[in-house]
């Protein structure tokens, strides 16, 4: 172009390190070209000062557009190729006080085609219509000049399309972003149905018949994709979006006018509905308030965590309902639109099986039970469980170990001391099949109020690599041995604590001739800060004098190799897996682990971490079923409508989309339930790698892409890893 307008030719060219600079195609281009290049050195901008000062123009004016017209930032582009085009036609000291197309082109340039940018504008439509009852203008927003037409570009806010257009009406004393958010019961500014006649325009409103361009050209613009598609997860906020007709009533008080969709008289609004093909309309569900049913009687003693309220009552509003997050009262409600009120039904259990394609078994009938059973409840208090007599049991077996154990002694308190408290913890152990296995209540020690230092050291133990364990199940399988389970109990209660800790006495169980003492612990215990490492340290000594030695890809996995057989030892924390050659070698050694340690022999491995191990003749299957259903419980996202995959393709997700969360601990709770889950789920690993990355400052256009992931879940709760038979164990690598 240059040596075509300018008779000149490019000698050479001063760049950064940038990519597109140093590509081989780029630099092929400059060798054919003979064009000598130079590459600025790292981090070093000011070797190319020309370039940087005006790249730092062009991006000062561009975020003085965007801040004065209230884009959204997904604009920047269209900011930015705004700022080149003014900047080049704006006169300058450095050139005479002439503008750069007038230094160029020797002729000035034509300043009565500049509009502001953002500014309302109604572009000609009558050529792009396809009905005569069609408008002839429909309010857009003005985004800015096109490099290969002779026309504006105007952004239709409703329907996402850019339109190019030479005819266009301009009103640059209105901003429609610049409009703060149109109340439910307020009217909107503009309407793409209301009348566009003469009455319609201000007097203000200036017509411009600019670059000559006939006829409107629609173009769906590559840079900002405004139409609403999975490619782009924050779709163009409409400053137009028409009010919400749907009256208040005391039953529907918990639903934010935001969240309930236009009537079937008004279409749905594309352009403000998030994400369409993440969540469809009838994704979650409200009750029927037309047709309440009685609310259920409460029970006699209260129950934690229930959803036992009646569809005339607060129903919930979304996947993320605040009712079903105890510790976050005022947890934000997100946009979502339903289809119709009716839809929605009060959370309930699961009433007919879910099967996989793969897999096809029924889910387990334990995993069906309601929040209302007493016996599936975990109380989250020692008030809530002294009320139920198989809870007072397990409080009481704990405390009898620990006694057993002498894990404490009762000493006088003095002020020297850093007292730590300690709280009840409550499990329902279940079996693989769902069915409760027993009642399991642990006191844990509050080892946030440890001191560093004074009642702690070292705090770091090793965790097992969920590859390890993948590993082990398909040597396992491969070489045809038996997979043993062990659990240890009161693990930690197995070495001397080297440091002085102080604890309170716990809840239920003072003694009464010395309330005010308090315990000084011998022996670790659960929440203690060095309570793991004490743990994983008197293991290790125990498997290392029995010949084991620590691998060295995870030192969870502790193997024994001898000429008679092979023993693999797998430990998280008091959970340990222990696999061999030999039968009755790996039962020998289990007897004297059993001997050492209180431990309980499980049998065959088919329960671990949460993980459902169901063993076949020729494979083996690995799946979290259950969890993935408790995870869906626990997000109110039971009755969400599956969809076949956990993104689409061309998503891409950013920092600058949506609406930043008031609360983003649902969120960081929400993926990190998904990334456990990932164990047995690679199909998920990707997508649940994406929001990863937004954890520390998620916005609503996340949230939507962790809810479609829910979905995706819900349609395939039963699968998992399917492991084969090997006979050939040579390792291969893949370079990429």
């Amino acid at each position: 172009m240059v040596e075509n307008r300018f008779s000149s030719s490019i000698k050479q060219l001063q760049i950064n390190g940038g990519g597109e600079f140093t590509s081989k195609l780029f630099l092929t281009f400059l060798r054919d070209h003979g064009i000598s290049h130079q590459i600025s050195s790292p981090y070093t901008p000011q070797q190319n000062g020309v370039v940087e000062m005006k790249h730092q123009h062009i991006v000062a004016m561009g975020l003085c557009l965007l801040a004065q017209s209230r884009l959204p930032h997904n604009f920047w582009v269209e900011a930015f190729s705004t700022a080149v085009f003014l900047i080049n036609r704006l006169p300058t000291p450095q050139l005479g006080h002439l503008s750069p197309y007038e230094k160029l082109l020797q002729r000035p340039p034509d300043y009565t085609s500049l509009k502001s940018f953002g500014c309302t504008c109604f572009p000609h439509m009558v050529p792009y219509n396809k009905h005569k009852l069609s408008f002839k203008s429909v309010p857009c927003v003005f985004i800015g000049y096109d490099d290969h037409y002779k026309g504006y570009r105007c952004l239709d806010p409703i329907s996402g399309r850019v339109y190019i257009s030479r005819n266009v009406t301009f009103d640059e004393t209105t901003f429609p972003y610049r409009q703060p958010q149109i109340a439910p019961d307020a009217q909107p500014t503009f309407d793409a149905h209301s009348d566009l006649g003469p009455n319609s325009f201000s007097h203000r409103i200036s017509t411009s018949t600019g670059p000559p361009q006939s006829d409107p050209i629609p173009l769906a613009s590559p840079q900002i994709n405004p139409s609403p598609s999975p490619a782009h997860n924050d779709p163009i906020r409409s400053p137009y979006a028409p009010a919400d007709p749907v009256p208040s009533s005391p039953s529907q008080n918990s639903l934010p006018s935001p969240l309930v969709s236009l009537p079937s008289s008004h279409p749905t609004n594309p352009a403000i509905s998030p994400l369409p093909t993440l969540l469809p309309t009838d994704s979650t569900s409200i009750p029927d308030t037309a047709n309440p049913s009685p609310p259920p009687t409460p029970p006699s003693s209260p129950i934690p965590h229930t959803t036992t309220s009646s569809p005339a009552s607060t129903p919930p509003s979304s996947p993320l309902d605040p009712s079903i997050f105890p510790n976050s009262p005022n947890t934000p409600n997100h946009p979502q639109h339903f289809k119709s009120l009716k839809s929605i039904v009060p959370f309930g259990p699961v009433t007919k099986p879910l099967y996989s394609p793969t897999h096809p078994h029924p889910l387990p009938h334990g995993l069906s039970a309601t929040c209302s059973d007493p016996t599936s409840i975990e109380p989250t208090s020692f008030t809530q469980a002294s009320k139920y007599s198989h809870w007072q049991d397990a409080m009481k077996d704990e405390y009898d170990a620990l006694m057993k154990n002498q894990t404490w002694s009762l000493v006088p308190a003095t002020s020297r001391m850093n007292v730590v408290g300690c709280k009840w913890v409550f499990k329902v152990k279940r079996k693989a099949d769902g069915s409760v296995d027993r009642y399991k209540a642990r006191l844990v020690a509050k080892g946030f109020n440890q001191q560093e230092g004074f009642d702690y050291e070292e705090t770091f133990s090793p965790v097992v690599k969920p590859a390890t364990i993948r590993t082990i199940l398909s040597l396992a399988l491969s070489y045809h041995w038996s997979l043993q389970q062990l659990d240890v109990r009161n693990a930690f209660l197995n070495r001397y604590l080297q440091e002085e800790v102080y604890m309170k006495q716990p809840p239920g169980f003072h003694d009464p001739s010395r309330p005010q003492a308090v315990c000084r612990l011998h022996k670790a215990l659960y929440g203690l800060k060095q309570a793991p490492r004490t743990w994983f340290q008197r293991l290790s000594t125990f498997l290392l004098a029995q010949g084991f030695v620590h691998s060295h890809s995870d030192a969870s996995l502790f193997i024994r190799l001898s000429s008679s057989c092979t023993v693999y030892v797998l430990v998280y924390v008091d959970d340990i897996i222990v696999t061999g050659s030999d039968p009755q070698n790996v039962h020998q050694f289990l007897d004297q682990l059993c001997s050492t340690f209180d431990s309980r022999h499980m049998g065959e491995l088919n329960f671990f971490l949460g993980m459902e191990i169901t063993r076949f003749p020729d494979h083996l299957f690995l799946s979290q079923t259950r969890y993935a259903i408790d995870l869906l419980k626990r997000f109110n996202m039971t009755d969400c409508k599956p969809c076949p995959t956990p993104l689409p393709s061309d998503t891409r997700l950013s920092c600058l989309d949506g609406d930043p969360l008031s609360d983003p601990s649902t969120y960081r709770s929400m993926v990190g339930g998904l990334q456990y889950l990932t164990l047995s789920r690679p199909d998920i690993s990707f997508a649940v790698n994406q929001v990863c990355q937004f954890m520390h400052n998620p916005r609503s256009s996340h949230l939507q892409v962790v809810k479609r992931i829910f979905r995706y879940i819900k349609g395939t709760v039963a699968q998992g890893l399917v492991f084969h038979e090997s006979t050939d164990f040579t390792l291969r690598s893949f370079p990429s």
